[in-house]
């Protein structure tokens, strides 16, 4: 899903990724004893707010993992 992010540059979710947003949920309301509805449901407001701030141009922090960030787009083409 490509979506456009602030001035000229595009943010590219990829959905294909070690683990699946179901089976994060699941974890998730595992660990913390709460529904998989309601595990959903944070997971969801989780990447609302990441795409949020990556269409602001202000960088996703993961402590300990990395973070994400939105680049321009290269130029050129093929040769």
């Amino acid at each position: 899903m490509a979506e456009k992010g602030p001035e000229g540059s595009i943010l590219v979710l990829q959905t294909k990724c070690g683990m699946q947003r179901e089976e994060l949920a699941s974890k998730l309301a595992e660990r913390n004893r709460v529904s998989r509805a309601k595990a959903r449901d944070q997971v969801d407001e989780l990447i609302r707010k990441i795409v949020a701030s990556l269409r602001k141009g202000t960088p996703a922090e993961f402590p300990g993992a990395g973070r994400l960030v939105v680049r321009q787009p290269r130029k050129g083409g093929n040769r």
